[in-house]
């Protein structure tokens, strides 16, 4: 089953005083296993604790993306404002999105299968 990871962060970005209608689609990543949505996961959460350094949320966090269900979830807000939410998702709604983005996922899916579909979402996002 494929996963739709979103993270999103507040504008202006590291703003104390964001609040969650100021947030805005930072990236959009697919994944096709849960395995992968977990590490996905696990690594943005990474990333937004660099700034800031590590503190017991960001550990707590990063434990809840080690956890998160097959059916998908969210994280946070993290200390610096930041929401991932994690959507599992059927492999049309990947194929649809990529197709509103110009991709011509039919021959994708000839050359390549399920995974260039992926890639190539990702490379349109």
């Amino acid at each position: 089953m494929p996963y739709i990871i979103t993270t999103r962060r507040p504008y202006p970005y590291k703003a104390a005083n964001a609040v969650p209608s100021d947030a805005t689609i930072d990236t959009r990543t697919a994944v096709a296993t849960l395995k992968e949505m977990r590490q996905h996961a696990r690594n943005a959460v990474e990333d937004c604790a660099q700034a800031p350094g590590w503190t017991p949320k960001y550990v707590a966090a990063r434990n809840i993306a080690r956890d998160l269900p097959a059916e998908g979830g969210s994280i946070g807000p993290l200390p610096d404002g930041t929401v991932i939410e994690v959507q599992a998702v059927c492999w049309n709604w990947i194929i649809g999105i990529a197709d509103d983005r110009g991709v011509d996922t039919d021959a994708v899916h000839g050359d390549g299968g399920d995974l260039a579909i992926i890639a190539a979402f990702n490379g349109a996002a």
